[in-house]
Parts: C-alpha cells; sequence; structure tokens
C-alpha cells in the first residue's frame, strides 16, 4: 500500500505539470492511473474533476469533486469547484450551500465568492449577487469575469450607469473577450441603446466568429431592430397616415 501511494504521488506531481501547461489529454491519462492505484487520492480526484469539467463532462466531474469532498470535507478549494461544477449543471441552491461552505472555510478565495456570487445570478437574487461580486472583487480586483457578472447583475437592478462602469472596467483589463462583449451587450439591450447593443454583439463575433451563440443574438437582436422599424411605418389600425396639416 505504501509503495502504491508512493507511486500515485509520484504520478500525481507529473499529472498537474501537465494539467497547468494545459495538455489535459495526457494529464488525464496519468490521473486515471493515480486513481487506479489509489481511488481515494483526494487531489487526484479534485483535479481530475476539474479536468473533466474543462472537458465538458460535468457529470463525471461532479461525482469526483464531490468524492473528493466527502473524504476532505474542510478544503475550501474542493468545495469552490464543486460549486462550480454544480453551476455548470444547472443545479444552483446545492451550488450555494457548496459555494457558502468555501467562503466559510476561506474568506479570503476570491473563487468561492466568484462562484457564489454566480449561484445567486443564475437563481434570480440580483441584489446578493451584487454584493458577493463586489466581495469578490476586494479580493481580486483585476478579474474581468467578476466585473462583468456584476455589470450584468447592475443591469438587471436597474443600475445602469453602475452597470456600464462594470462592464467597461471588464472590457478594459480583457478587450478582446467576445463573453464579455457580449454580455456588455446584454445591458445595452435592457437600457434600450439598441444600435450600442449591436456595435457590442458585432464587435463580439469579430473576436470569436466560431462562435453560434453570439451569431444567434446578433441575429436576433437585428431581427428585433427591423421589427421596431417595421411597427414604427405602420399606418394607423383605420388605415389612414396622420399627415402634417
Amino acid at each position: 500500500m505504501a509503495t502504491e501511494a508512493s507511486a500515485a504521488d509520484r504520478l500525481f506531481d507529473e499529472a498537474i505539470s501537465l494539467h497547468r501547461r494545459g495538455e489535459l489529454a495526457r494529464a488525464g491519462t496519468l490521473y486515471a492511473q493515480i486513481l487506479a492505484l489509489a481511488p481515494r487520492h483526494v487531489p487526484a480526484l479534485h483535479l481530475s474533476g476539474v479536468l473533466e469539467l474543462q472537458r465538458g463532462n460535468a457529470i463525471l466531474a461532479l461525482q469526483r469533486i464531490r468524492l473528493a469532498s466527502q473524504l476532505a470535507p474542510h478544503e475550501s478549494a474542493i468545495l469552490s469547484n464543486l460549486a462550480s461544477t454544480l453551476i455548470a449543471l444547472n443545479r444552483h441552491e446545492e451550488a450555494i450551500v457548496a459555494a457558502s461552505g468555501a467562503v466559510r472555510l476561506d474568506p479570503a478565495s476570491a473563487d468561492a465568492y466568484g462562484n457564489l456570487a454566480t449561484a445567486y445570478h443564475r437563481k434570480h437574487r440580483y441584489a446578493e449577487a451584487a454584493v458577493t461580486y463586489r466581495q469578490a472583487l476586494e479580493l481580486a480586483p483585476g478579474r474581468p469575469g467578476l466585473h462583468s457578472g456584476l455589470g450584468l447583475v447592475l443591469g438587471l437592478l436597474g443600475d445602469y450607469e453602475g452597470a456600464l462602469a462594470s462592464h467597461r472596467k471588464a472590457l478594459s483589463l480583457a478587450p478582446a473577450s467576445a463573453g464579455y462583449r457580449n454580455n456588455f451587450a446584454v445591458t445595452l439591450t435592457a437600457m434600450g441603446l439598441a444600435e450600442d447593443a449591436e456595435e457590442a454583439l458585432q464587435q463580439a463575433v469579430d473576436s470569436d466568429p466560431d462562435d453560434p451563440d453570439l451569431k444567434f443574438a446578433l441575429a436576433r437582436l437585428k431581427r428585433k431592430q427591423a421589427a421596431a422599424i417595421a411597427d414604427t411605418s405602420q399606418p394607423p389600425a383605420d388605415g389612414r397616415r396622420d399627415l402634417p396639416q
């Protein structure tokens, strides 16, 4: 057993190095070897779950990270990543519980606050989301995703001035991000600034031309604008137009 644990630890050092370099396939192979040797190896369970989430395998990620959290219930980072996985699966109430636990264990974790804010946001608890995004930003003011998320919830709360400031901060930190431009466009649309929203969405599409969701959002916005123009050009219901005297 001691020999297997030692071998698993050596493999883990190599696996995490590959994972950090973005070599997910090779890292995944090593994580699998570690878990074959030591099925309750908490760091391997945790990070192999994170890797599966990166690959889009949220169900497998949940199985591994949940087991890691059960074996190491006082690890904030594991609970935070459990919350992130639950968010990916639209299990937002559970995500709030996990992220709240992560915050309690490590009040200095911007990741934990960020996941808690996202879960509140997805549950339409916008005021709580705004407070929590701000708490995360106190810890990590240079993270554009937190500014962008705050911009969205402030817009939903009707604080358009604050929303625009947050979106612009996000874009100043990550000007090439199509996702943050899309979020900016969402708020601009809510404000009735359709032309500005279209410009932001077009920039998002230009930044990521292979994203079908961005193309769909831009096409939908253009259709709405065309329909609005058509509505204003229709004659009154009695078939007559009001003409200037």
